[in-house]
């Protein structure tokens, strides 16, 4: 993932593009939009990898949008109309637009909203009217599904056809079948929309998106898969179901961590009936203890390693989908310490398996590390960083859009945060200092 900007979605009714860093922090108040670009990224992702027709009306040629892809990621959009941004639904047309940059192709989205469908809660598919790939390497085409044309351009020339329903459907993604189907029409430029369509079922085959949301951290003996609202037990069962033995690296990876956290040395998990999960944690002091008995910080953070080595287990290596990794609020339940620590986690995953990453925090700790981690790398200048630094800082205001904060070599900020952020320790602490001076 590249780059993501979108109109009337949620809180935004202009979302300039945004640029992701390998490994990107979205930092801000509540409620000023860093969960909708969540959502927005891994809405149009979602869609773009499972999109489909549907020839229920026989007079469109419009593939659904779909915004309850919640069996994929459970985001909670729901409809068309509980998305759209509340400015735009006074306006005369009604759309909602993505454009998503991932590796070297720009995909664009542009769906409408059918008045009939405003009161059914149940209409979760809305009909894309606008559909464009373009390749910075090659040849875009744009498929618009109200006029029903489709537009090629290549080297600044133009070519404009009708589009009817695509005769060849071999794919089980229709953003393919469509590119395919163009090019039997298309002659001219058979080869290269050919090549497209190659190339865009790659990028969306190698890439991934993994999401880690908040969840609800519970002191449990035994966790059991079959209740599918236990987040700990499908972690568990995840990762057993990798069959990771102590010897393999995912295994070294949990190791080493649970003792740089000081959660312990050593773990176990056994599974009962295929559905019931027991963990066992050795602690820094050698006994042998449940995970229940671990406070409810030391049990977010064994959730969080045994969730990324199961990633590490399913994408490592050259065949495999290199995952985006989008993680919400990972400081949940820790100690300033700890939230510090995870930027070491963050940048020594991304350093040894490529995995990049996507998260969302209020922790100050976190970002401060990241500052550390930066001026450590000794850079020799604005340039060097620019070309090597995988860390990208963004701030979401209230009432203004969010900005990139930008890394200097000194690991400073070019940027300033709100008053809120960083500066709410200190001016409490000053408040303090006031009060006993009165004195």
């Amino acid at each position: 993932m590249r780059q993501i900007s979108f109109s009337n979605f949620r809180r935004f009714e202009d979302f300039s593009p945004l640029t992701f860093g390998d490994i990107t922090f979205l930092v801000g108040g509540n409620n000023c939009g860093k969960s909708t670009l969540v959502k927005a990224l891994l809405l149009t992702f979602d869609n773009l990898r499972h999109i489909r027709n549907s020839w229920k009306d026989p007079s469109s040629h419009a593939p659904k949008f779909r915004f309850d892809a919640n069996q994929i990621h459970d985001l909670h959009v729901g409809t068309f109309w509980r998305a759209l941004n509340f400015h735009a639904a006074d306006k005369k047309d009604k759309t909602i637009s993505f454009s998503l940059v991932v590796e070297q192709i720009t995909f664009g989205i542009t769906i409408e909203g059918n008045e009939n469908d405003k009161d059914d809660s149940y209409e979760t598919l809305s009909p894309i009217i606008l559909l464009s790939i373009n390749d910075v390497e090659g040849i875009s085409v744009a498929f618009d599904y109200k006029k029903s044309q489709a537009t090629l351009c290549s080297n600044g020339t133009s070519l404009t056809m009708e589009m009817e329903r695509p005769s060849v459907l071999m794919n089980e993604n229709d953003i393919i079948n469509q590119i395919v189907d163009f090019s039997e029409k298309c002659i001219e430029y058979k080869d290269e929309l050919k090549a497209l369509a190659q190339k865009v079922a790659i990028t969306l085959r190698n890439n991934v998106i993994e999401y880690i949301y908040t969840h609800a951290v519970t002191q449990k003996i035994v966790f059991s898969y079959e209740d599918k609202n236990d987040y700990i037990a499908a972690v568990l069962h995840d990762y057993f179901e990798e069959q990771i033995q102590e010897n393999d690296k995912e295994h070294q990876f949990v190791l080493e961590w649970m003792k740089k956290f000081e959660i312990g040395t050593d773990f176990s998990i056994d599974c009962k009936s295929g559905a019931a999960y027991y963990v066992k944690i050795r602690n820094m002091a050698g006994r042998e203890m449940e995970l229940a008995d671990l406070g409810l910080g030391y049990i977010q953070i064994m959730i969080l390693l045994l969730k990324l080595a199961t990633f590490i287990s399913r994408y490592e290596g050259p065949t495999t989908p290199t995952p985006t990794i989008v993680i919400e609020e990972p400081e949940q339940n820790l100690h300033p310490k700890l939230q510090s620590m995870l930027a070491d986690l963050f940048a020594d995953i991304y350093n040894d398996y490529g995995f990049r990453f996507i998260i969302e925090t209020h922790s100050e700790y976190i970002i401060r590390s990241v500052q550390n981690i930066v001026l450590q790398q000794s850079y020799q200048d604005q340039e060097e960083l620019e070309q090597k630094n995988p860390f990208k800082v963004y701030y979401f205001p209230t009432t203004r859009a969010p900005y990139d904060m930008g890394f200097l070599p000194s690991g400073r900020f070019k940027n300033k945060f709100d008053s809120g952020f960083f500066d709410e320790a200190g001016r409490l602490h000053m408040t303090i200092i006031k009060h006993e001076r009165r004195k």
